[in-house]
């Protein structure tokens, strides 16, 4: 399960603030609030629905979609009745790449099955990054040593020792 969410703008007319011009075009004098929710996404696909098309490229034949704009517990059971649905509610592990924001773990302890996370890799490369620069500062010679080092080491799958590295 792919899970992620997505912050779409939208805007709210002001009345108060507003003074539409007589004869304007385009909403003249109208004023706005910038409003964001989030909508919470998942992609459900197993194994069986993934196809090699070379030795470095895969790709999803079929996939199952479930969004939702709200909160992250509404979402966890509209995502539950969609894993019974398609019977992902039997599987021995269900694996969830996400971003690592706390909705998707706590929803992933929500979940009455075994999961395991797994943070991809631009998320993070993106916090080695803000450590990097939390523990030597920005746009030192430190950070960027320490941090390019990291995410190599994230990228070659030598992640034991990213966590090695992170207990300073």
């Amino acid at each position: 399960i792919e899970i992620d969410g997505v912050v779409p703008m939208t805007r709210e007319l002001d009345e108060e603030k507003s003074k539409p011009v007589d004869g304007a075009r385009g909403g003249k004098g109208l004023r706005y609030h910038l409003v964001g929710r989030e909508v919470k996404n998942a992609v459900l696909y197993t194994g069986d629905d993934c196809a090699q098309e070379s030795d470095q490229r895969g790709c999803i034949l079929e996939k199952r979609y479930v969004s939702h704009l709200g909160y992250w517990l509404e979402f966890a059971f509209l995502l539950w009745a969609t894993l019974i649905r398609f019977r992902f509610d039997q599987a021995r592990l269900l694996v969830i790449l996400s971003d690592g924001a706390t909705w998707i773990r706590e929803l992933s302890q929500w979940l009455p099955c075994k999961t395991f996370l797994i943070l991809e890799r631009y998320h993070a490369m993106h916090r080695v990054w803000e450590v990097g620069r939390a523990v030597y500062g920005d746009k030192t010679p430190e950070c960027e040593r320490w941090s390019r080092e990291q995410c190599r080491r994230i990228e070659t799958g030598q992640v034991d020792l990213v966590l090695e590295a992170l207990q300073f």
